[in-house]
């Protein structure tokens, strides 16, 4: 199949804005991902987005569960996602039917729907509904490493990530002149840093305890943070407001304003 991208002008969605384009033109969605800005034809439950991911497959949501393709491809106007599968895990949402809105979006994906790229926008039509989408790295750009304080969500160990509800999980935060300060549910440290490419490399880390709160998780949230913080390297990558740490197989996710 040739691949080519319709424009739309101006935003005016109607079926003529999109146009033909010269089927010669290579156009790739890989490496991207866009959330949604605007929906027409139908309404998104409060509080949920849709996304979309194109790494040569195609991963996608809408507030629920994960759909995913191998490939993808644009025939002429259409965005072709063969072979769609979606998990069927259970989600539960006072705002609405978590698990209809991720059929519609499964559907709309399947029908082929008709496709336009106007940077920064993606924008996918059917004959009753027109999403607009919003690359995600101008709607939620990666945010800095320094200069911030990132709060601990999960603990990964062996491919797995653990998530925990307590009032204090712990934080860290690097500062421009290579200081990383962190504080854990029990404890409290201070280390020098250096951060190239997607290395991180500590030294000079130390810790005082303290009293750790009454809880099972707090002493494993403490342990696992002195590991993961520990002198030597990890890698590390920020995705827009998230932040993973890794040295081997454990690592920690964080999350920042």
């Amino acid at each position: 199949m040739s691949r080519c991208a319709a424009t739309v002008s101006g935003f005016v969605l109607a079926a003529a804005t999109l146009v033909a384009c010269d089927r010669d033109d290579e156009v790739t969605l890989d490496g991207r991902e866009f959330v949604s800005e605007s929906i027409e034809g139908r309404d998104l439950i409060a509080g949920t987005n849709v996304f979309i991911r194109f790494d040569g497959s195609v991963g996608a949501s809408a507030g629920c569960n994960s759909l995913s393709a191998d490939h993808y491809d644009i025939a002429g106007s259409k965005l072709v996602i063969p072979g769609l599968s979606m998990t069927e895990k259970g989600c539960s949402s006072p705002a609405g039917d978590l698990h209809a809105q991720d059929d519609w979006l499964r559907m709309f994906l399947e029908a082929d729907p008709d496709f336009a790229l106007d940077e920064p926008r993606l924008v996918l039509r059917d004959e009753a509904v027109t999403l607009v989408l919003l690359d995600r790295e101008v709607a939620n750009p990666d945010r800095s490493l320094q200069g911030r304080v990132w709060t601990v969500t999960g603990l990964v160990e062996d491919g797995f990530v653990g998530a925990f509800a307590i009032e204090m999980p712990g934080t860290v935060e690097l500062d421009e002149d290579g200081n990383l300060d962190f504080e854990t549910p029990c404890s409290a440290g201070h280390a020098r840093y250096s951060a190239e490419d997607s290395t991180l490399t500590i030294s000079e880390r130390s810790a005082a305890g303290g009293d750790c709160p009454p809880d099972e998780v707090s002493p494993k949230i403490d342990a696992h943070m002195l590991e993961v913080l520990d002198d030597g390297s990890l890698t590390y990558e920020v995705d827009a407001n998230r932040l993973t740490l890794m040295r081997g197989d454990i690592g920690l996710m964080l999350t920042t304003d």
